[in-house]
């Protein structure tokens, strides 16, 4: 039977123990002083698990305790790939004896900043933050989160004492223009939403210093811009291949991520294009379809469930006064399939 509004002395009762031994049970409380014997412990145990007893966050803290929750600020439109890390992130918040409470939203920076507040309510132990960067909004978002204490990012923000994790975009399209480079392919196109973001400018500056150390020329031409590239759609992929393979002959394509990679072959097929014989098409990410799909996608495997267990370390470490302001720069990995 399910009561609600359930006290330590309810348990007490059942269990025909002091709260005293209730509460170091379910807290921890009392150390060495209180002693409670096995069959006591699990004897509580049951009875609480079956009144679906859950201790109280605020009542967990008044014990000196922390209240075991860590926040995660995450945007609903992110891309896919944040979602696999925030997967992987539960999982090693888990081990380390730590739940997550998770606030989604989409541009909306007051929203933002509530929820923050709402974290702190709650009395979240620190927060591990995905949505940040909105290049309109930066400094105000950077402001505040100086009043957040304990906050990991993920991706560096223009913050000089930000602990941070994040993968190394621009090694990664270094990586893709490298392999196609070696693949014969002479004429490579990239398309990018704008260079406001932090992450787009990483991924034009790998762009550009793989064909400069391959002694190659930037060739304007083969860049497409357009704001409608943050998501990958059917008709932004119709646009992407029209322009860059049938307008301007490019003989790649590097797609920002591997949905925007299928969507691309796709289109190509359609107009009996030839992948990889006619036009070689790269993604980033490595979601698991990459493999499924067909043809199997080149792409950058971005290691998200070591970025999880970064982003939980470094937080956990700052909770328990251990960490300086660090970044952790992971390296991504080429995966080659038969798009290329």
């Amino acid at each position: 039977m399910i009561e609600s509004n359930l006290k330590l002395s309810d348990i007490a009762a059942r269990a025909k123990v002091s709260r005293t031994t209730i509460s170091r049970v379910l807290f921890g409380t009392g150390g060495e002083n209180v002693r409670v014997s096995e069959s006591t412990r699990e004897r509580i145990l049951q009875i609480a698990s079956k009144l679906d007893y859950r201790p109280n966050v605020a009542a967990r803290m008044l014990t000196g305790k922390g209240s075991g929750i860590i926040g995660v600020l995450i945007d609903s439109h992110a891309p896919a790939i944040y979602f696999d890390c925030l997967r992987h992130l539960e999982h090693s918040a888990f081990t380390l004896g730590y739940r997550i409470m998770i606030a989604q939203q989409h541009e909306n920076i007051d929203s933002l900043f509530t929820q923050a507040l709402d974290f702190r309510s709650y009395g979240v132990e620190g927060i591990i933050n995905f949505a940040h960067n909105y290049p309109q909004h930066e400094r105000e978002i950077h402001e505040f989160m100086r009043i957040i204490p304990r906050v990991v990012y993920i991706r560096r923000p223009a913050l000089a004492d930000a602990t941070a994790v994040q993968v190394d975009l621009e090694t990664g399209v270094m990586h893709l223009v490298e392999h196609l480079l070696s693949r014969g392919r002479q004429r490579l196109g990239i398309f990018l939403a704008d260079l406001e973001h932090a992450t787009l400018q990483q991924r034009y500056a790998g762009y550009q210093k793989g064909l400069a150390n391959a002694g190659l020329k930037l060739n304007k031409d083969y860049i497409l811009f357009d704001h409608d590239f943050i998501f990958p759609t059917a008709e932004n992929a119709k646009k992407i291949f029209q322009e860059l393979y049938l307008d301007r002959g490019v003989d790649a394509i590097i797609c920002q991520n591997d949905l925007f990679a299928a969507f691309v072959i796709k289109e190509a097929l359609q107009h009996s294009c030839r992948i990889p014989e006619d036009l070689a098409i790269t993604g980033f990410d490595d979601l698991d379809f990459a493999a499924a799909f067909t043809p199997g996608i080149t792409t950058i495997r971005q290691p998200t469930r070591r970025m999880a267990e970064e982003a939980v370390r470094l937080l956990h470490e700052m909770i328990q006064g251990e960490s300086k302001a660090q970044v952790i720069n992971l390296q991504p990995e080429l995966i080659i399939r038969s798009s290329t």
